[in-house]
């Protein structure tokens, strides 16, 4: 016997041509094979009869010595042919393909004596390549890649066949396509898990059902009402037939145990008792950062791999009673993004390559150190209770405690608690900008988002403390942003979002009293985005100095201070340093007015005075009654107490020199042109002359 071509009788049976029984027969004439070309079924058996002549049968090599290249040889001996036919033998082809043959007598085969049997059948592999079962081309893809030849063998086989909603679910929770997931390394074992030997069609189903798989472990089917199931699998679809076997449509992948969860965040979402750890990551938009496949889809540009070291539900809870704060509270604290961040390992170390004080780098910069003790491994002395649950793109740790806890910020201040929270609308970090928390000058925090979404710091306040953030940035800082919220979560500064870039907020100040004309906007800006070097621009409210404000980088700033009725407003530039030409500044009123433009391109801003944004009645009323203007001495803006519609105004000085000017709001008119000196404001109503003495002086 060859292996794959079983010669089932080889005896030359003379008249006893019934009992050469076979699914196919050969006569074998003169000089011919009828039929000389053959289709079967692999398995199947080949009689070849002699009715006439001496033949033999080569169907290994030629007679010249020549190989047929069959998948397996055979030959049958010399017999002399009858009428009533003579049995050469019986010839049966298990394994596909093409088996040519000759007669081995005299010059028979070169006068063209020579026969063929193709061993064909439909098999799963064949079926696989049509489309006759709906939505499972990905799966029937990848069987047919990695397990041709099995599924094209004389195996009695059963496929599982996961539609194609069950793979687009796994490819998308490894956030790759369906040919680099074809890549996988594990992918191959999977498959071998979804294909059952024996034959078992819809007839067959049972209910608590052990199916042997070629990955080795057992299938377990089960029935709940109608509905029968596999690994908790629904089985939509059966009876799918080939010749070597029979296909069934399934809902969900079928996975081996042993094999790892498709990411870091798969463990982490799937473990009960990692529920906490879990709302943070989705609360900091850390979540599609720990299902990225970098390993997977060898693309260095991508996040991970990552080792988590996950605390339990129970260790989160120890550490928000110590900080006399609730669950809840503590997901949304401002220490709770360096907390997870530092938990994030962004290379994959598993328990077998630790090695005794071993050191590596969190996601938040901070450098943790490993022990050894036996069997047990700590991690800044905290306890790995769950070691090594792999996956795709990392592992997870799983810890009985939170790691410790430093640089926890004082929530004391008499006017309550302010929080900084920051924000990133594409969940990838700020790539590269920062943010400073200044309180009266000193730096409270220095904050960036290298991850995620979300982060929070929060800090006490007490009555008239001056806050300032700063942002610097590398990058053009497009989603990023960033919100400062009082103790009764009112917004004192925003800044940033999809349209728009982030800019400073200098001059917040804690708890003042709400002013009774608003708040006056101070937008500083320059023309080449580098900030005003060593520039500088003071506010003084009502003739003393309120606040100084430096403008240290970028092309746009913005300062909101508090300005009540009557408030008059001094803006002094002060120039120190070189490119002045490119700085400007805008002053816009509580209700959206420009009040004062110095925004010129290639020349130096000015310093502008006397600004008196809400006339406060009280005063107005008190001036207009005794008819004087104010304020007096004046730099910038004079208030007249006569209603100067229609008028003609000019300025008078100690010569007699006459300058015009012009009405600037409601009954102000601009004095700014005037040199220091002695004047009379004259008006001319409809041929009426009043004259106020003023004083200008700079």
């Amino acid at each position: 016997m060859f292996l794959g071509v079983s010669l089932l009788s080889c005896g030359i049976l003379k008249g006893q041509t019934t009992d050469c029984n076979a699914d196919h027969k050969i006569l074998i004439t003169n000089f011919k094979f009828t039929p000389d070309s053959l289709n079967i079924k692999p398995g199947e058996s080949v009689a070849f009869i002699n009715i006439q002549g001496k033949h033999s049968i080569l169907g290994d090599t030629s007679k010249t010595g020549a190989s047929f290249n069959n998948p397996k040889g055979f030959e049958l001996p010399l017999s002399t042919g009858e009428t009533e036919g003579v049995c050469m033998g019986i010839v049966k082809f298990e394994i596909p393909g093409i088996h040519r043959f000759e007669c081995g007598v005299g010059f028979n085969a070169d006068l063209g004596m020579k026969g063929v049997i193709n061993a064909d059948a439909f098999t799963l592999k064949d079926l696989f390549l049509l489309d006759t079962i709906p939505e499972s081309f990905l799966s029937r893809y990848a069987l047919n890649n990695y397990l041709g030849s099995t599924l094209d063998s004389t195996l009695d086989l059963t496929v599982f066949l996961p539609d194609d909603d069950a793979v687009r679910k796994i490819l998308d929770s490894l956030e790759t396509s369906q040919f680099k997931g074809l890549g996988f390394v594990d992918l191959p074992k999977a498959l071998k898990y979804q294909v059952v030997l024996g034959q078992l069609e819809y007839k067959d189903f049972r209910d608590s059902l052990l199916l042997p798989t070629l990955y080795g472990q057992n299938l377990l089917m089960t029935k709940k009402g109608d509905s029968f199931y596999v690994d908790g699998a629904l089985i939509s679809d059966t009876n799918f037939m080939a010749d070597n076997g029979v296909a069934h449509l399934v809902n969900n992948i079928l996975a081996p145990s042993g094999l790892p969860a498709t990411s870091v965040w798969d463990i982490i979402y799937m473990e009960d008792s990692l529920q906490f750890f879990e709302d943070a990551v989705q609360t900091l938009g850390l979540k599609s950062r720990l299902r990225v496949q970098a390993e997977l889809n060898e693309n260095s540009n991508l996040a991970g791999p990552f080792t988590v070291l996950a605390p339990t539900n129970r260790a989160f809870k120890k550490l928000s009673d110590a900080l006399n704060l609730t669950l809840s509270e503590l997901k949304k604290s401002s220490i709770i993004g360096d907390l997870i961040l530092g938990h994030l390992i962004e290379k994959r170390v598993e328990t077998k390559n630790i090695n005794n004080n071993q050191s590596s780098v969190t996601q938040n910069n901070k450098t943790i150190t490993f022990n050894i003790n036996g069997d047990t491994i700590n991690v800044e002395g905290v306890r790995i209770i769950v070691k090594d649950l792999l996956a795709y793109n990392g592992v997870v740790h799983i810890l009985e405690d939170v790691l410790p806890v430093y640089d926890i910020p004082d929530l004391v201040g008499n006017c309550g608690v302010w929080k900084l929270e920051i924000f990133d609308e594409d969940n990838n970090g700020w790539r590269g900008t920062q943010l400073f928390l200044e309180k009266n000058g000193n730096i409270l925090t220095e904050k960036s988002l290298p991850t995620g979404g979300y982060n929070a710091f929060e800090f006490g306040v007490d009555s008239g403390d001056l806050i300032n953030v700063i942002t610097f940035s590398s990058y053009y800082n497009i989603g990023q942003s960033y919100r400062i919220t009082d103790q009764q979560r009112g917004i004192q500064a925003e800044s940033g979002n999809q349209s728009d870039q982030m800019v400073n907020s200098m001059g917040l100040r804690a708890c003042i009293e709400k002013p009774s004309c608003g708040m006056v906007e101070i937008i500083m800006s320059d023309y080449l985005g580098q900030g005003w070097g060593l520039n500088f621009l003071d506010v003084d409210i009502n003739n003393r100095f309120y606040l100084r404000i430096p403008f240290y980088s970028g092309e746009r700033q913005v300062t909101k201070i508090p300005v009540n009725n009557g408030d008059e407003l001094d803006f002094y530039y002060n120039l120190r340093s070189d490119m002045a030409e490119y700085n400007a500044y805008t002053i816009i009123s509580p209700d959206g007015k420009k009040i004062v433009d110095q925004n010129s391109e290639f020349q130096i801003p000015k310093s502008v005075t006397d600004i008196i944004v809400c006339p406060s009645s009280s005063v107005f009323q008190d001036r207009y009654e005794k008819g004087e203007l104010y304020p007096n001495p004046s730099s910038n803006v004079v208030y007249l107490p006569i209603d100067l519609k229609s008028a003609e105004i000019y300025a008078v000085d100690i010569t007699g020199k006459k300058t015009n000017l012009s009405i600037k709001v409601d009954q102000a008119v601009n004095v700014s042109k005037l040199p220091s000196g002695i004047y009379y404001i004259t008006v001319n109503k409809t041929g009426k002359y009043y004259q106020y003495p003023l004083v200008i002086q700079r």
